[in-house]
């Protein structure tokens, strides 16, 4: 996959240059309208291969996001435990603070 994403990066940077050439020349030498033609295909192609790129990197972005979340959420779980073991418990917590300040009163 990385080969890939690779040939397709220096291929887009090579149509670039390409249709730059085509594009600067046309008017210098009075080239026919197939070159304009054939710079429209050049940058459809470009942004295809541009569109896959971009859409692969968010698929792995994506991907990562919900690889964190997922760990994120398994250290929430295991300090939960941690806390049910240790005999704590913050609701009860709470609750016993506010008795006490109605029975001082």
């Amino acid at each position: 996959m990385e080969k890939i994403k690779k040939i397709a990066k220096y291929t887009t940077n090579i149509l670039a240059i390409i249709n730059a050439l085509i594009v600067g020349l046309i008017p210098i030498w009075n080239l026919p309208n197939i070159w304009n033609l054939i710079s429209k295909t050049i940058i459809l192609i470009m942004a295809v291969i541009g569109t896959y790129l971009l859409g692969d990197k968010a698929i792995q972005v994506n991907a990562q996001d919900k690889k964190n979340q997922l760990l994120q959420d398994e250290m929430e779980e295991e300090e939960d435990i941690c806390l049910d073991l240790d005999g704590e418990d913050n609701d009860k917590g709470d609750e016993e603070d506010g008795d006490n300040e109605e029975s001082i009163n």
